[in-house]
């Protein structure tokens, strides 16, 4: 997938193979709108039968499940296993496979709302020098990208869902 970011007439547009997919009129809109753009393509394009808004991680070679409404604290969870041993696969979307259902990873950057900006602190102390970034639902994120070596890189074959954890904030 070729995206790409252009300054044209006022406005970020974000091109998908040279075709317009989306646009914001100020740079700190950018980070949203290729996150949101990047899982919707993923789906688009990937022939899997369904996308949940959900995480996922492994952790010894084990994938977790993590579906969930936004706000419940998904995303906060998943920063905070990153940050304890656990490797990233995907945040925001998990797209399933028809049978046998598999995950495939859509491994993205995990968008943080400021609720968990303090509380990730002690789990990723970078988290306070990130650039904070305004969705179009008015909500400040910001966007932790785990190194690499946290990373599973996207694989041709999905993994076997080995848990299903369901947040609630409280």
């Amino acid at each position: 997938v070729h995206l790409s970011i252009v300054y044209f007439d006022g406005r970020y547009l974000l091109l998908h193979d040279k075709k317009l997919v989306d646009w914001c009129a100020r740079t700190n809109g950018i980070g949203p709108m290729l996150h949101g753009n990047a899982l919707v393509i993923a789906y688009e394009l990937s022939n899997c039968l369904i996308g949940l808004h959900a995480a996922a991680v492994y952790y010894q070679g084990k994938c977790i499940l993590i579906p969930a409404p936004s706000g419940s604290g998904k995303s906060t969870l998943t920063a905070a296993l990153l940050g304890s041993d656990f490797s990233r696969c995907a945040d925001g979307l998990v797209l399933l496979t028809a049978a046998p259902v598999y995950m495939r990873p859509v491994p993205v950057a995990v968008g943080l709302k400021t609720g968990s900006w303090k509380v990730l602190a002690s789990y990723h102390p970078k988290i306070a020098t990130l650039p904070t970034h305004l969705r179009s639902d008015g909500k400040k994120v910001r966007y932790l990208v785990p190194s690499a070596d946290t990373s599973v890189p996207m694989v041709s074959q999905p993994s076997p869902i080995d848990y299903i954890v369901f947040p609630q904030f409280v």
